[in-house]
């Protein structure tokens, strides 16, 4: 038997609580290394978005995980966005660089050794001359990358139809797809969380080793909903909504297809639950329309609702709450964007739909249907369960950094 592996986690924002796709996803991959045996410290950069909240952590988490955060101020700042019009970097990798960061990398450095230093996000690659500075030139730095993450300002400035904004977007994403493509052979591996991402990375010219890990759930932690007790006559959607993506697929949906529900079924109720809505959204009045806010258990609110709807036309990576949905075995209607990167076929694990009236047939297909829809969500389940569970997946990722190490 291999000994245990010794692994720094660095991530760009704390990890608990952990409310979006991408703490989710970090989450599964210390737990799930932790539960196989290897050794975790986790180093997270605390912003004025993601604050330390210790309450908030997992009992292994504060008894087995070695945690060390540091501050960092991330807003966005005028003058510094500005000059970066002009400088030619990337403002939003900028953002995440701090020399306090490096002051706390060295101590960690001086007093731990690691295998393998993982960093979450390519926002962390500026600090990669300090890191192998301080390491050994036998450990392993892993770049995790989350999304293709210029695909989503790209595709923010191809959706939205302010002229302004479309225009800053494309910038962005010109900016970050340069920095993106010059530096993803600096780490000596890669961890793409699908494989369109991976052969993305691959066709412009990444020659490192690459795997890819996809989101994947304890599914101890989402037990099959009971849809006897489920309110079935209900629609929810569940997501950040300070996120660019989720705001204007949210509009299209209730502006463009909830109104030719409500013609047909009046009686069918939507709840859109979610963090940090701007006033704005939250001041819109739509017909059984439901704004939530911030639940406390998302995997409890998804198992009292009725169908998923996931309408997103831009981002990039993988969408960690379709995921969970699944793994409830619910039924999903979503778009094809949505569903990028996750092994599903229509009509079998989830309905697909890009235009507003197929989108709206779709659901209302499924709420006319219950035998229907528990079929497709427990072909979902059976999904989750053979592709996306976290112990087969993270014993997967842990084969590859000792064939890395070896």
């Amino acid at each position: 038997m291999s000994k245990p592996l010794n692994i720094l986690q660095f991530c760009k924002k704390i990890p608990y609580p952990a409310k979006d796709g991408e703490t989710l996803a970090i989450n599964a991959i210390t737990n799930g290394l932790y539960k196989l045996g290897h050794k975790v410290t986790v180093l997270a950069i605390e912003t004025p978005k993601h604050k330390l909240q210790t309450n908030a952590f997992p009992e292994y988490f504060n008894s087995k995980i070695k945690f060390h955060s540091e501050f960092v101020n991330t807003d966005v700042k005028f003058w510094p966005a500005l000059w970066h019009l002009f400088e030619g970097g990337s403002y939003n990798i900028s953002r995440f660089y701090h020399p306090d960061i490096n002051a706390k990398l060295q101590k960690i450095f001086q007093n731990q050794k690691f295998d393998v230093v993982q960093l979450e996000g390519i926002y962390l690659l500026p600090y990669l001359p300090l890191i192998r500075k301080f390491c050994s030139s036998n450990v392993k730095v892993v770049l995790r990358s989350h999304n293709v993450e210029f695909e989503i300002w790209e595709r923010l400035a191809e959706e939205t139809q302010n002229p302004l904004k479309a225009w800053y977007f494309g910038h962005l994403a010109r900016r970050m797809k340069a920095y993106e493509l010059k530096h993803i052979n600096d780490a000596d591996a890669l961890v793409c969380i699908t494989d369109r991402d991976a052969d993305f990375f691959k066709d412009f010219g990444c020659k490192r080793p690459t795997i890819t890990l996809p989101m994947c759930v304890d599914l101890a932690q989402y037990p099959l909903v009971d849809f006897e007790k489920t309110d079935f006559a209900s629609v929810f959607f569940l997501g950040s909504l300070d996120w660019i993506p989720n705001q204007q697929g949210l509009i299209w949906f209730l502006e463009q297809v909830w109104p030719i529900v409500t013609a047909q079924m009046p009686q069918v109720k939507c709840y859109i639950a979610g963090r940090n809505a701007p006033k704005w959204l939250t001041d819109m009045a739509y017909w059984n329309v439901e704004m939530l806010g911030e639940v406390p258990n998302a995997v409890n609110f998804m198992g009292q609702k009725g169908v998923q709807v996931v309408p997103l036309f831009s981002g990039s990576g993988m969408r960690v709450k379709l995921i969970e949905a699944m793994a409830l075995g619910k039924p999903i209607v979503a778009t094809t964007t949505a569903a990028e990167g996750i092994n599903c076929q229509h009509q079998q694990h989830i309905l697909l739909a890009d235009e507003p009236l197929p989108f709206a047939n779709a659901l209302i297909r499924v709420l006319k249907n219950k035998t229907y829809a528990k079929k497709m969500g427990l072909a979902a389940r059976q999904l989750i369960e053979n592709q996306y569970n976290l112990t087969d997946n993270i014993a997967q990722l842990a084969r590859f950094y000792y064939w890395l190490l070896n």
